[in-house]
C-alpha cells in the first residue's frame, strides 16, 4: 500500500486531473470563505456587541458625559487663501504640467527646494488633473504656523492627502514654508 502511494505521488499528472484538482481546490477555498462569513461577526457588529450579562453590574448604564473639547479654530482667510495658492502652483507641478519655477505663497526656501528636485512623472500621471476637493487644518502650539490638510482628486480612482506648513507672518501675509508636518 505504501509502494502504490508513493508511485502515485512520484507520476506527473495529467493535464485531466489538474483541472479536477485546481476545481475541487478552488470548490474547498469557496466553501472556507462562506463558512467563515457565517460563523463570525462583522467587526462592526462584534465592536458594537453588548458585554455579557455575568460582566455587568447591577448598577443603572449611564452614559459618561462627552468630553468637553474647545470648539476647533479654523484657520484664517489669509492662511486658507494662501494654501490654495500654493497648491495651484504646485499640484500641476507634481503631475508634469508645469516647469515649477515659481510658486506663490511658498517661502523661498520650500521653492528653491522644490525647484531642485523637480518629480519624475509617468506619462499616465501627465494625464490626470488633480484638484483640491477639501481644505482643513489647525494651529500648531507656535500660533503662528498653522497645518493645512489638502485632499486631493486626480481622477485615478483614490484620494490623497497633501499636508502643507503655513506661516503667519508678522506683515499679515502667510506663505507655505514645508509640505507635510514634521
Amino acid at each position: 500500500m505504501r509502494e502504490r502511494l508513493s508511485q502515485l505521488l512520484a507520476r506527473p499528472i495529467s493535464d485531466r486531473e489538474r483541472g479536477r484538482a485546481f476545481a475541487a481546490a478552488a470548490v474547498v477555498l469557496l466553501l472556507a470563505a462562506v463558512a467563515l462569513m457565517l460563523v463570525a461577526p462583522p467587526r462592526d457588529e462584534r465592536a458594537a456587541a453588548p458585554s455579557s450579562p455575568a460582566s455587568t453590574s447591577s448598577a443603572p448604564l449611564t452614559m459618561p458625559p462627552p468630553p468637553t473639547a474647545a470648539a476647533p479654530i479654523r484657520p484664517p482667510s489669509v492662511v486658507i487663501a494662501a494654501s490654495r495658492r500654493f497648491l495651484q502652483d504646485y499640484l500641476p507641478y507634481l503631475y508634469g504640467h508645469a516647469r515649477g519655477r515659481t510658486f506663490r505663497a511658498a517661502s523661498s526656501a520650500l521653492g528653491r527646494s522644490l525647484a531642485s528636485r523637480p518629480p519624475r512623472v509617468s506619462p499616465a500621471m501627465r494625464r490626470r488633473h488633480p484638484h483640491v476637493v477639501t481644505l482643513s487644518g489647525h494651529q500648531l502650539a507656535s500660533r503662528s504656523r498653522w497645518v493645512l490638510t489638502a485632499t486631493i482628486a486626480d481622477g485615478g480612482g483614490a484620494r490623497y492627502p497633501v499636508e502643507l506648513v503655513v506661516e503667519q507672518r508678522p506683515t499679515g501675509r502667510a506663505v507655505v514654508v514645508q509640505l507635510g508636518e514634521d
